[in-house]
């Protein structure tokens, strides 16, 4: 596993794997349910200084095969988190968060980092800057760039104030 410690200095892009079966996943996350070759399709389209680091969902520890770890292991510039990390952490210092679906898209824009997702989920409401859906992975390496190189401004606190409003009424 890498530590929080080992990607102090790194570039990378952070993605929280699904519990499994979930509906979020199986559901919500059509047409990208394989979460491995998702994990290859991004590895493939990020920059080339950059590493994609993977997390397992805490519920999974133990209950994913062996073989689904060394598949996601050998993608180059691909890492496993360590499974006793908070997502939090990971988010910190990520440059960029990707999701199929999931609460770390909404902790991403809470702590100002740009968000790619795959599937429904409540963030896509919000502008592209903030949180780029991909429908297309013919997209995905163009979205990647836009992501990662969107400025933080007033205007991401204006929408974010404004998303966390209409939640709460």
């Amino acid at each position: 596993y890498i530590s929080q410690t080992d990607l102090k200095n790194k570039k990378y892009i952070y993605f929280p794997l699904h519990t499994e079966p979930e509906v979020s996943l199986l559901v919500h996350g059509k047409p990208f349910i394989n979460q491995i070759e998702l994990i290859r399709m991004i590895a493939i389209s990020m920059p080339i200084d950059t590493i994609l680091v993977v997390k397992e969902h805490p519920w999974m520890i133990g209950k994913r095969s062996l073989k689904s770890y060394k598949k996601i292991l050998n993608i180059p510039r691909v890492l496993i988190a360590n499974p006793n990390l908070y997502s939090k952490e990971l988010i910190i210092n990520a440059s960029l968060i990707t999701v199929v679906t999931g609460s770390a898209s909404l902790e991403g824009v809470l702590m100002q980092k740009p968000v790619i997702t795959f599937g429904d989920c409540m963030t896509n409401i919000l502008p592209d800057f903030m949180c780029a859906r991909c429908k297309d992975l013919r997209e995905l390496q163009s979205l990647i760039h836009k992501s990662i190189s969107a400025k933080i401004d007033e205007k991401w606190d204006t929408y974010l104030k404004t998303f966390l409003l209409s939640i709460f009424s």
